[in-house]
């Protein structure tokens, strides 16, 4: 079963990169609109924002030149291929260090660009807090769970930006053409969502998706006209 979703994965990988070129400008109008939205009523993503602060202290002047720092960034990022991988149905063998391609997930097939990709968009830690805060009863109301989620999301943006960089051999394997054309509008994408539902919840989702696609049923009108 993996194979066939790697073949297919893998054929839509230059399709998914110009889709995500082409609505770019969607996601540029979300993001305005959700920013719009956050800017009117800052007390709302008060606590989501004093977590991300936090954690970027914390990083600089501490978590950065501590071995327990580095380490968690590497943790997150062999989890995010761990759990993409078995998303798309590869049985995970075991973990080791891979000096070439820098991944210690060793897995049944050849794998895929996805599987590849994805630490370097996908919030695994945040995503962590954030099923957190369902799980507790009105979790997703209180305080804590949001300086939380914003201490997650600082570390997806500090671990991000440490590990985009010209040498890295995972990103140089996937050519960086496709890498600019994916990275930005998907992390951009994936910030957008966590600041969505750090302001309002579920509602913030729905209304942030809401302008993603206003665009689209905008030019969809004018056309049917």
């Amino acid at each position: 079963m993996h194979r066939s979703i790697d073949r297919w994965i893998q054929r839509l990988q230059w399709p998914i990169a110009m889709v995500v070129i082409i609505l770019s400008p969607c996601l540029l109008w979300a993001t305005f609109q959700l920013a719009s939205r956050v800017v009117s009523a800052p007390l709302s993503t008060l606590a989501f924002s004093g977590g991300v602060v936090l954690f970027i202290t914390a990083w600089r002047f501490i978590l950065k030149f501590r071995a327990i720092g580095p380490w968690l960034m590497r943790a997150e990022h062999e989890a995010t291929h761990l759990l993409f991988a078995l998303m798309t149905l590869h049985p995970i063998v075991g973990l080791s260090r891979e000096e070439k391609s820098g991944s210690y997930v060793r897995f049944l097939g050849r794998g895929n660009w996805l599987i590849q990709i994805a630490p370097y968009f996908f919030p695994t830690a945040a995503i962590l807090f954030w099923f957190l805060a369902l799980w507790i009863p009105l979790g997703a109301y209180l305080p804590w769970t949001g300086v939380a989620l914003g201490i997650a999301t600082g570390f997806h943006v500090v671990s991000t930006i440490r590990e985009i960089r010209r040498d890295q051999e995972e990103l140089k394997a996937l050519s960086w053409k496709f890498c600019l054309m994916f990275l930005p509008a998907m992390n951009l994408l994936m910030l957008c969502f966590l600041i969505a539902f750090a302001k309002e919840g579920f509602s913030g989702l729905s209304n942030f998706m809401s302008d993603l696609i206003q665009p689209l049923k905008t030019l969809f009108q004018l056309g049917s006209k």
